[in-house]
């Protein structure tokens, strides 16, 4: 999934703090995207040189790659504008809620599962599937 974060969403509140740590934390993990349209105010906020170095790092990188980020990927993705649809704290509770998938059989369903877990998913999540099986 792929969030748009404006600066004017980022305050100095501890809640705020807080959930600016989670989001973060899942794009780390590249769980999901976060697309920074304002990188120079992000940079000024409280948050931010707060963070340790090797944090500040990485949202520099993350600013840096949304100001080449083609908006033809997120064209087919769920975009998330922080402010507008959700707020940051609920955007950042968003962001640790699995994906479920309901199917109706093992195996017709679970043949297309196995498919998208091989073009999409991770070694670790592909043996963990093929485990159940």
């Amino acid at each position: 999934m792929y969030f748009v974060l404006p600066a004017h969403v980022i305050d100095d509140s501890p809640a705020t703090l807080d959930a600016m740590d989670l989001l973060l934390a899942r794009v780390i993990y590249e769980v999901h995207v976060v697309l920074v349209p304002d990188g120079d105010l992000v940079e000024q906020t409280h948050w931010f040189l707060g963070l340790p170095s090797h944090r500040r790092d990485f949202v520099r990188k993350m600013i840096y790659a949304s100001a080449f980020h083609s908006s033809h990927k997120t064209n087919q993705t769920r975009v998330i504008v922080i402010g507008d649809t959700l707020d940051l704290l609920a955007a950042a509770r968003l962001a640790y809620v699995p994906l479920t998938i309901l199917v109706e059989d093992k195996f017709s369903d679970g043949l297309l599962l196995e498919a998208a877990i091989q073009a999409f998913g991770s070694d670790n999540l592909l043996r963990l599937w093929r485990s159940t099986l």
